[in-house]
């Protein structure tokens, strides 16, 4: 019994990973770049994720869907815009701009899902 609860326990924090790129992926054609870290504050909230996993675990969705957004994007146009912008910054090549866009959204996915986990944990009293 004890195992079952262990295995539910770490599904439960991958189908968290996989709701927050399911659902900011949907919420990030209609709303700006911030839907991210609601989307991950209200899931660890609705699914009642402890502090450290829903860190974790959003960290991991927000890196992602930014990272594989922004290599889709940077794919489309031939990794011109990214080299543009990586040299408005510094001198970064296209690659590394990629890599910092997926730490950016891992950054703020995972500041929401801790900031809800948090919120859960306040108001059930612990």
């Amino acid at each position: 019994m004890a195992q079952l609860q262990k295995k539910f326990k770490h599904m439960k924090n991958l189908l968290y990973t996989v709701l927050i790129i399911v659902v900011a992926y949907i919420a990030h054609l209609f709303l700006p770049w911030w839907v991210l870290p609601l989307v991950a504050g209200i899931l660890a909230f609705a699914l009642q994720i402890k502090p450290l996993y829903a860190f974790l675990f959003a960290f991991l969705g927000g890196a992602l869907l930014w990272g594989i957004t922004a290599f889709w994007i940077d794919m489309q146009n031939d990794g011109r815009l990214s080299e543009r912008m990586g040299a408005l910054l510094g001198g970064l090549s296209g690659d590394m701009m990629i890599v910092a866009t997926a730490f950016l959204g891992a950054l703020f996915a995972a500041m929401g899902g801790w900031s809800g986990s948090l919120g859960w944990r306040y108001l059930k009293g612990e």
